[in-house]
This record gives C-alpha cells, structure tokens and sequence, in this order.
C-alpha cells in the first residue's frame, strides 16, 4: 500500500532504494505513520522500563502514558464483554 512516506524520483528506478525520498520532514512523520504503514502496533502487555524512557527520552514519556492508559483500560475488559 502507498503510505505517503516516500516518493520516487522523477525518471529513478522504483527498485534501486536511492530512487527514493521523503516525502515529509522528519518532523512531520509521526509515530502513527510508521505503524500504519509497516502494519505494526504498540506492545502494551508490559509497563515500560526504565531502560526504555533512558533510550528513548521524549518519545517514551509519551508513549508511557499512552501503554498506561491502555493497560487500565485492558484490565475493565472481562471475557464476559468479548
């Protein structure tokens, strides 16, 4: 699927990688893009270590709220709502 992340370059082979560039800046990709166009997802089934919020600073202060959320919300769903 065309994600809109790269685009190819005017009279560039689409099999050779340097053919392709961003199609945004940096600071216009988010974490969403890159998830929706590699079909992955956020693994919530931990809490995020402190090894995580060392390595990745800003971004996992964001994302722990994000895995926090979801686990509270995860523990209300009972089998009996599936």
């Amino acid at each position: 699927t065309n994600a809109g992340l790269i685009i190819l370059k005017e009279k560039e082979h689409p099999l050779k990688i340097q053919s392709y560039i961003p199609a945004k800046r940096a600071m216009e990709i988010s974490l969403m893009d890159i998830l929706e166009a590699t079909g992955e997802h956020l693994n919530c089934n931990r809490p995020i270590t402190e090894q995580f919020y060392a390595q990745y600073g800003r971004a996992a202060q964001k994302l722990g709220i994000i895995n926090q959320i979801a686990r509270i919300y995860l523990k209300e769903i009972t089998l009996t709502d599936l």
